[in-house]
């Protein structure tokens, strides 16, 4: 008996186990069936279909179920939709037609007379630039002969590079350009001159702060501490071999990366007061100063073009090289040009008082154009300069400092 009820209990927990299985299979899957419904639920609901009757039209909205308000004319009159119009065309006669008004368009053109172009003629100053003399009005000056300077040599003494704080943009500045200064770690805000050398380096000449060379990252600062002969750094220009040509206020000299030359009247450089160093196509660097003119460096020596003459002072900043391989320069007289064997003068100045640098550009027709502060911009074709001052329309004369600079 007791053997009896034990296993009708057994059965009965065991159908009941069943009956939970099958009780939680079907409240899964009726879970699962609404899970799905959810998911694939419309996110709009079905489009309504509405016939289109041309003929009685709707006064019922048939979407939104809103009665639809006849249209109702500026005279109170209902007007008829879905009606066809019949459009009647009058022909109007052409005799009852006005005729328009002709007017003649009178074309007036005035001739203005060209005062501005100023022929170079045929009598220029033209002094030869060989090697037996160059003749000038007052005397012949040697050229083409070999300057005998050896220049001081000595090590220049690597500084501490600085490291540098992040370039800025300016407050409100509309364009993305940014800049260093002194908060950024450069030791002088003025900065007379810039080079760009073969190996990506920014060098920049200081008023009063020696030269400065910046890596992206860190600024090392050359002064008179470390060789220069003077702070006040003129000009810069980088040779074929990588040197760095430096003008100074002390002079002119050459760094190597590692040893500092100069070159003064002591050791047999025609001068002391250099303005610039320049670089021609040839690879020929130029020396412009007041006490000596027209001294080339061909790679291995100094070449004396011009010398201890009133010539000598007529090489001037700026310096300019044209497509053609001639080199253009500021004159006393107006401007000059050195065709690598005879100099030409071009004495284009009228104004005395204007003693400003002029600017000098290529167009792309091989077009010269001088601009100056007092006379306006000249324009030199080949044959002729052509003015444009005030009378041709010029606002301001000193033009230049905003186009040529």
């Amino acid at each position: 008996m007791f053997m009896l009820k034990l296993l009708t209990n057994h059965l009965l927990m065991r159908s009941g186990f069943y009956c939970l299985i099958l009780f939680l299979s079907f409240t899964a899957c009726k879970d699962d069936s609404l899970q799905q419904q959810d998911i694939n639920a419309p996110l709009y609901p079905e489009p309504l279909t509405v016939l289109l009757d041309t003929v009685k039209g709707y006064s019922i909205n048939q979407l939104t179920g809103d009665s639809i308000k006849p249209l109702i004319n500026s005279l109170g009159d209902t007007v008829q939709t879905g009606v066809s119009l019949l459009l009647k065309a009058a022909v109007a006669d052409a005799e009852k037609i006005s005729k328009p008004n002709i007017i003649q368009v009178v074309i007036q053109s005035k001739e203005f007379k060209r005062t501005n172009i100023h022929r170079v003629g045929e009598k220029l100053k033209i002094i030869s630039g060989d090697t037996v003399g160059l003749q000038n009005i007052q005397e012949i000056i040697n050229t083409g002969t070999i300057i005998n300077a050896t220049g001081q040599t000595k090590p220049m003494h690597e500084p501490q590079p600085v490291k540098t704080f992040a370039l800025r943009f300016r407050d409100g500045a509309t364009s993305n350009i940014q800049y260093l200064e002194i908060g950024q770690g450069l030791s002088y805000s003025f900065v007379p001159s810039i080079l760009i050398d073969r190996n990506g380096y920014l060098w920049f000449g200081l008023d009063g702060n020696g030269l400065c060379k910046y890596d992206g990252i860190s600024i090392t600062n050359y002064t008179q501490k470390e060789g220069l002969p003077n702070n006040n750094v003129l000009s810069l220009v980088e040779d074929k071999r990588g040197n760095i040509w430096i003008v100074t206020d002390g002079g002119l000299c050459v760094f190597d990366g590692k040893n500092i030359t100069q070159y003064t009247k002591k050791n047999g450089f025609p001068g002391n007061t250099i303005s610039s160093v320049h670089k021609d196509k040839k690879e020929n660097i130029w020396i412009i100063g007041s006490e000596i003119s027209g001294i080339r460096f061909d790679g291995e020596n100094f070449i004396q073009l011009a010398n201890g003459s009133k010539f000598s002072e007529e090489i001037l900043n700026p310096f300019f090289e044209d497509s053609h391989g001639s080199l253009w320069y500021k004159t006393k007289s107006g401007i000059g040009k050195f065709e690598g064997k005879k100099f030409i003068n071009y004495p284009i100045r009228k104004n005395k008082k204007d003693t400003s640098n002029y600017k000098m550009i290529e167009d792309s027709n091989a077009n010269i154009w001088v601009a100056s502060v007092l006379e306006g911009i000249y324009k030199y074709d080949g044959k002729n300069f052509i003015q444009y001052f005030d009378k041709e329309g010029f606002v301001s004369s000193p033009f230049f400092r905003s186009t040529l600079n």
